[in-house]
């Protein structure tokens, strides 16, 4: 594999970053999908990582701050999507590589947790682990804090915090994919 750059897209990469994407996917200039990555890539520009191989974007990226409300607290997530390589380039160890920079710039952007939907087999090699369909409720008990008792239920159902909050039953609906801690 010869000499790789990994950065961050620039507006004048939106054109090469959406050929890479088209080829990768099968994506017809025209078809729905494809003008819903054009949209999105020159919206979003600097949320797409690109891999450079002899001045040509060979790869892209698409890593999009999140957060998660839990109770009081905001958890940073890392959405990770439209992970490709050039079909002209892939075999060449380039898709390995492009994840694994981009898991060493989320440790070093400090995201302790990400999300990507993709193939499994593909990404666990790089520490994603699935995460259920649907949405998790968790069965919440007694809580402790410095030898004190705090029922959930009227902790946690309080009609006077805005939507975010955590509930006594909270889905994801439709959360998919992988998850990761960095």
């Amino acid at each position: 594999m010869s000499e790789i750059e990994f950065r961050r897209a620039m507006v004048g990469d939106v054109e090469a970053v959406l050929r890479v994407m088209a080829q990768a996917f099968g994506r017809a200039p025209g078809a729905e999908k494809y003008e819903r990555d054009k949209e999105r890539i020159t919206r979003e520009t600097d949320a797409h990582w690109v891999l450079v191989r002899a001045g040509e974007i060979v790869g892209a990226a698409h890593v999009r701050r999140e957060e998660i409300q839990v109770g009081q607290a905001v958890v940073a997530k890392a959405d990770v999507g439209e992970v490709c390589i050039a079909p002209s380039c892939q075999g060449e160890g380039l898709g390995t590589a492009l994840m694994k920079m981009v898991v060493g710039q989320l440790k070093a952007d400090g995201y302790p947790l990400s999300r990507l939907g993709g193939y499994r087999r593909f990404y666990e090699r790089f520490g994603w682990v699935p995460f259920p369909r649907g949405y998790i409720d968790f069965a919440l008990r007694g809580l402790t804090s410095r030898g004190g008792f705090t029922d959930p239920v009227s902790y946690l159902d309080r009609p006077e915090e805005d939507a975010r909050g955590v509930r006594r039953t909270s889905g994801c609906g439709g959360v998919r994919g992988a998850l990761r801690g960095v």
